[in-house]
């Protein structure tokens, strides 16, 4: 196995004084007395839904409100004649598949909403595969499930959703136990749609076969432009390498984090052979065992060299116009 990161919170919140009629938000509260959480967690429920139902809210964040699936039912009732929100962020909410289920039933169709932030939750693959029917029908173009519960399952389940058609530009699967299968899909996604232009697979299971396809749909993808596979440890010398090819051929890949990954300081001159003529790259993130000789000039692009604590030792920036390139 290979177990996510995930710490939850407990926590209740909320509802901002003063909220503009086109955005509310709620937020965490630290106490040491007072309500109980459960008192808590049902005020900033019914508040949600009192926005949500008010129909003028079009950004709504109900994060680390502990509303579980009976509180996501609330949600989805009033989310359901709703057509005025266009971002709803409901992270660390406790939410599992159930609960995700009937946000997701109330979504479909839904033409307003571009942005659906369930985070730090406690979905897995069924959830996900109800998610994934919204993607197809509906018209969100970002969407959030970063450390729940998906594994290969659930990544299959949403690329499978991801036809030419659907309008998805950002998809965060970072922190869900994601391996070679779920990898392989989602490269089948790169290779087809039109649509995604970045990808988060952060801290998952992937090795050196899920990098393979990936590198290989990036080859005729002109799509995407943001690409993380940090931190998956799985993912050997060689997939680096791969993925370093992948970018040598890509046109369009903007920005490639590989930070955590097992990689060699002679990668470095292939790295920067690959950049030198690379503008519009601006953003490489990699380790180096050793990174005492971090690079001084690269052509171009921005090189981030980091140490194992992830912490940014050197930077090289692309040279602006006019103007040399600088060292941090």
């Amino acid at each position: 196995s290979c177990p996510g990161s995930r710490r939850h919170r407990a926590c209740g919140s909320r509802l901002l004084e003063g909220q503009s009629e086109v955005g509310a938000h709620l937020v965490a509260e630290d106490r040491q007395s007072g309500p109980s959480e459960m008192e808590f967690a049902s005020r900033s429920l019914r508040s949600t839904v009192v926005a949500i139902e008010g129909g003028k809210v079009t950004s709504l964040n109900a994060s680390e409100n502990a509303i579980g699936d009976h509180g996501a039912e609330r949600v989805a009732l009033a989310l359901a004649g709703n057509r005025a929100l266009v971002a709803l962020h409901l992270s660390d909410n406790g939410i599992r598949d159930a609960g995700a289920e009937l946000i997701a039933e109330a979504l479909e169709g839904n033409c307003t909403l571009t942005a659906l932030h369930l985070s730090r939750n406690s979905i897995g693959p069924h959830g996900a595969a109800k998610l994934a029917a919204v993607l197809a029908s509906g018209a969100l173009a970002e969407l959030d499930l970063s450390d729940n519960r998906l594994g290969d399952a659930g990544a299959v389940a949403l690329a499978g959703a991801l036809e030419p058609t659907a309008r998805l530009e950002t998809l965060d699967l970072r922190v869900n136990s994601v391996g070679d299968e779920g990898a392989e899909s989602l490269a089948l996604v790169l290779a087809r749609n039109a649509a995604l232009t970045a990808l988060h697979l952060r801290d998952n299971c992937i090795g050196d076969a899920g990098a393979e396809r990936i590198a290989e749909a990036l080859q005729d993808n002109t799509h995407l432009t943001t690409l993380d596979l940090s931190y998956n440890h799985r993912l050997s010398r060689k997939g680096a390498q791969r993925m370093i090819a992948a970018l040598e051929a890509s046109f369009s890949l903007m920005t490639l984090h590989l930070r955590h990954n097992k990689s060699d300081p002679e990668d470095e001159a292939r790295l920067q052979a690959a950049l030198k003529d690379r503008r519009r790259v601006r953003v490489l993130t990699v380790w180096y065992p050793a990174v005492a000789d971090a690079p001084t000039s690269v052509g171009g692009p921005a090189v981030v060299c980091t140490n194992m604590a992830g912490e940014q030792v050197a930077a090289l920036e692309a040279d602006p116009p006019g103007g040399p390139a600088a060292l941090h």
